[in-house]
């Protein structure tokens, strides 16, 4: 996983984070990548994580400022695609 900025990152830096500076397709990326992925998007717009250690590992980062309970209405299309694509490959692992 790479090191945190001082900036939210967009969606297209989500999508290269997810892919570790190289093109590498879903199904080889671990659980948690693939949920830090999913839960970047939600931090990005200042969701209040209700889980201990997601809530702690975005405390972490100088931009996530926790303001909201629900996000759903601020995310954009492209933000529901990808978190619906890495919701999917999380449930397929479990």
């Amino acid at each position: 996983m790479q090191k945190r900025t001082s900036a939210p990152p967009t969606v297209e830096q989500v999508l290269f984070v997810l892919l570790n500076d190289q093109i590498t397709p879903l199904a080889e990326l671990d659980k948690h990548d693939l949920s830090y992925s999913r839960n970047l998007i939600f931090a990005r717009y200042g969701y209040r994580f209700k889980t201990d250690s997601v809530r702690a590992y975005f405390a972490n980062a100088s931009w996530y400022e926790p303001r909201y309970d629900n996000v759903d209405d601020q995310l954009s299309a492209s933000d529901k695609k990808i978190i619906k694509l890495l919701a999917a490959e999380e449930a397929r692992r479990k």
